[in-house]
């Protein structure tokens, strides 16, 4: 199994976070507010998701039946958001090294690059 440093400096397989991303992604574009609640979520925040938000965050593989979170997937997350202000910015969680010798992760980089 391969794994992939994350900004935070956790380190996770890269399946889930390629998946992780594309699920964000996708959120991001579809459902925005979902997204932003999922954040929150994340960031252990006070925040009750409304009730289709939940659905389809389970649907997406980001939230478990209970409601909760993977570790995995916040740490994913959170090393995927850049905050300034109430902008937010889905960026690649992925951690930056000095001798960028994986074109895997430079593609990957380059594809989850969205702003909200």
């Amino acid at each position: 199994m391969n794994m992939v440093m994350l900004k935070t400096g956790g380190v996770v397989p890269e399946s889930t976070a390629t998946a992780t991303m594309e699920a964000l992604k996708f959120l991001a574009i579809s459902d925005p507010y979902s997204l932003v609640g999922f954040i929150n979520l994340c960031k252990g925040l006070s925040h009750r998701l409304w009730a289709s938000s939940g659905e389809s965050l389970i649907e997406g593989g980001l939230l478990e039946s209970d409601m909760s979170v993977q570790y995995d997937i916040r740490e994913i997350t959170l090393a995927a958001i850049e905050q300034e202000g109430s902008q937010l910015r889905l960026v690649s969680p992925y951690h930056e090294t000095p001798a960028f010798d994986n074109i895997i992760l430079a593609t990957a980089r380059r594809m989850f690059e969205v702003s909200l």
